[in-house]
């Protein structure tokens, strides 16, 4: 989870410059962090216990597809995609997070 943070902070920084470079960060690309989003959410869906909760299962799993449609608004540069899907994920890490990590 912590890789997944860290993109989500990443991708924070980049949708405050509608997803262009960071001055701070050049060495970062909006679509990449994207996808260690993507392979966080797959990674914590294989670490999970069989008998884990089929809510947690399902909202990774739905986590995980949201991070890969941003991942690829970012590669074909649709800025509006991105910021869309960057939104459905954030919220669906509040609410998960409200209920298995807070």
């Amino acid at each position: 989870m912590a890789k997944i943070d860290r993109a989500r902070d990443h991708l924070r920084l980049f949708l405050a410059t509608d997803w262009g470079v960071l001055e701070d960060h050049p060495d970062l690309v909006a679509a990449q962090e994207a996808g260690k989003a993507k392979e966080g959410f797959e990674a914590a869906l294989e670490h999970l216990a069989d008998d884990s909760d089929e809510q947690l299962k399902t909202w990774l799993g739905e986590s995980q597809s949201t991070a890969e449609a941003l991942e690829t608004a970012l590669q074909n540069q649709d800025t509006v995609q991105a910021t869309q899907h960057f939104e459905v994920l954030q919220k669906a890490c509040k609410t998960c997070h409200a209920d298995y990590r807070n």
